[in-house]
């Protein structure tokens, strides 16, 4: 049965109306839907937003895991979500979302670059200190001038105690960030490096990196003491003095520490003059009322009681919060006046009286510590501790 095409014209028009109409409506259908998704996934971020803004971390992840599946193209939700697992101590999790982001095709470099730091961090977080270092090895391979990720290679390295590495690191960062205190950082390297050859019983290469640590940066007043150290173990005194005496130019208030290691030396032969000596020339060079105190108990143990009691007055009046002070020219009143009242109400107040030993303090963040800290543990700063004044 034969077909007049014209005829059948119109009817193939009709039809392929038809099909044109009806793919539109559905192309105007899912853009409907897709429009009504994407405001329902910019609606939970937002609220995610808010909740991160309250410190509500558990309702913002549940906020950002509705939104991802909504619409799972939207990286920027992953690495959100992510960023809050790592918070929360969700290691694992934070970890398989950034290994998915980097396993995406056609991923940007900026954003792949991103994703393998943040991978980093959340190793570094579990304690995975070398899986850490592997990620952020690759950053440094694709972004050679990527400083963050210097910076936080030589953090790892400081907590793995790879001081060797770390002092590696800091020279690139020196060539890369002109405007820092590079040899300062350089030095306590060095400086660290000598303390574990000391460790060893290796003194010869101590000494050569605690003196290279000096000749970096003249200020390293870790290494002058270590030198002390280093030569009062040789036997040679007069040496370590003249180490612990450039220190005290650098910083009177770690006289206390330095009296703690001449203690051990006043049963040496004639250390007792060659001690006091030592004092007596710090306290012309650099008057401090933490030299003035340390003299008052070499003159103790020379048995000049008058003078110790002038040297702690003299102390005090230079810093009156000085409360080790109050308290050895309360304890020598006692013993040379017991019968006195008014000794026996200074021995009441003693008694009473909170008075804390040394103590020591971060000027960056203000965490404190009982014993001297060259590098702060929770800000990372160096040089930073000093004696906290009593209030």
């Amino acid at each position: 049965m034969d077909y007049d095409l014209a005829e059948l014209f119109p009817y193939i028009i009709a039809v392929l109306c038809l099909i044109t109409i009806f793919l539109v409506i559905s192309y105007l259908r899912q853009r409907k839907r897709d429009s009504l998704k994407r405001k329902s996934g910019d609606d939970l971020i937002f609220k995610g937003i808010q909740h991160i803004l309250s410190n509500n971390t558990d309702q913002a992840i549940e906020e950002f895991s509705k939104a991802v599946h909504i619409d799972s193209n939207t990286i920027e939700i992953y690495i959100a979500l992510a960023d809050l697992y790592r918070s929360k101590g969700e290691i694992e999790r934070a970890i398989r979302i950034r290994q998915n982001i980097i396993l995406r095709p056609n991923l940007p470099e900026e954003i792949k670059n991103r994703a393998l730091f943040d991978l980093a961090m959340d190793y570094r977080k579990g304690g995975f200190l070398n899986s850490a270092l592997d990620f952020l090895l690759e950053v440094t391979q694709r972004i050679p001038i990527d400083l963050r990720a210097w910076k936080e290679m030589e953090r790892l390295y400081q907590d793995m105690k790879d001081w060797k590495r770390a002092h590696e690191i800091r020279k690139k960062i020196a060539s890369m960030e002109k405007d820092g205190k590079h040899n300062n950082i350089l030095a306590h390297y060095l400086c660290e490096m000598g303390k574990e050859r000391m460790k060893e019983g290796e003194r010869g290469k101590a000494k050569s990196y605690l003196k290279k640590a000096i000749s970096t940066h003249r200020g390293c007043v870790d290494a002058y003491l270590q030198l002390g150290n280093l030569y009062i173990q040789n036997g040679n005194i007069k040496k370590a003095l003249g180490y612990w005496k450039n220190a005290i130019r650098f910083r009177p208030d770690l006289m206390p520490i330095i009296f703690e290691s001449l203690e051990e030396l006043y049963s040496i032969g004639d250390a007792l003059d060659i001690i006091g000596e030592f004092l007596r020339k710090c306290k012309e060079e650099n008057p401090s009322s933490y030299i003035s105190f340390a003299l008052a108990r070499h003159l103790l143990k020379e048995g000049n009681t008058e003078e110790a009691l002038k040297e702690l007055k003299n102390s005090l009046e230079m810093n009156p919060k000085l409360w080790e002070a109050w308290r050895l020219q309360g304890e020598i009143l006692l013993q040379s006046q017991r019968g006195d009242i008014v000794v026996d109400a200074y021995k009441a107040l003693l008694e009473n009286l909170e008075i804390p030993s040394f103590r020591y303090q971060c000027t960056e963040c203000g965490l404190e510590s009982q014993k001297m800290l060259w590098q702060c543990p929770k800000c990372r700063s160096w040089d930073s501790f000093y004696i906290k004044e009593a209030g």
